[in-house]
């Protein structure tokens, strides 16, 4: 097995983005839109609401390998990091 942290990876809130996106072309854009469209609606909610909104709304749209990773623990971390810079905590 290979760690990741020893490697050149590019890293986002501690998570390997290489983890989320290898061989997974178009997946990075399709999460980032998703992101996008999503944070002015959470602005001022609490994280655990808006963690609940978010898999409510994403959860059936990612199969296969990126729906794994992204509901993996890592994937799940990654989403609640982002929710937490936006909403008011």
């Amino acid at each position: 097995m290979v760690d990741l942290r020893s490697s050149v990876v590019s890293f986002q809130y501690g998570i390997p983005l290489v983890y989320l996106y290898t061989g997974q072309e178009g997946f990075p854009p399709q999460l980032q839109g998703c992101f996008g469209w999503f944070k002015p609606r959470v602005v001022g909610m609490s994280v655990a609401d808006a963690e609940g909104l978010f898999w409510e709304r994403y959860d059936a749209r990612f199969t296969g390998v990126p729906g794994r990773r992204l509901k993996s623990p890592q994937g799940r971390e990654y989403v609640r990091l982002h929710l937490e810079e936006w909403c008011g905590r």
